[in-house]
């Protein structure tokens, strides 16, 4: 996988991209147990706080199109919906989640 806007960016400065990406997965990592925690979460400030900071970013790497599935899930908790952990929406989103940061740690080692 090539990230484009990010190679755009940096001028696809090897040592850039590699603190970029870095910062990035442990990012997403946060936002990954963020909605791990979601079904007994008190409230969504957590995962609205690790999504706000993943927005600039999911832009970046390509990864824009799962926002709305985020954004979906913290309105039906924020709208007292029942969310259980093997929730088919939390579900996706792990896996998805999963796929990206998989891709993102494959491209990391491509740096090396």
């Amino acid at each position: 996988m090539q990230f484009k806007r990010l190679n755009n960016m940096t001028g696809s400065d090897p040592m850039l991209n590699r603190r970029i990406v870095s910062i990035y997965i442990n990012e997403f990592e946060i936002l990954r147990t963020a909605v791990l925690e979601l079904p007994q979460a008190e409230n969504t400030d957590l995962i609205i706080a690790a999504l706000h900071k993943m927005k600039p970013g999911m832009v970046i790497f390509e990864h824009a199109d799962i926002l709305p599935k985020f954004e979906a899930v913290i309105n039906r908790k924020k709208n007292n919906e029942a969310i259980h952990k093997d929730d088919a929406a939390i579900t996706e989103i792990l896996m998805l989640t999963e796929k990206n940061l998989n891709h993102l740690k494959t491209y990391l080692k491509s740096l090396n």
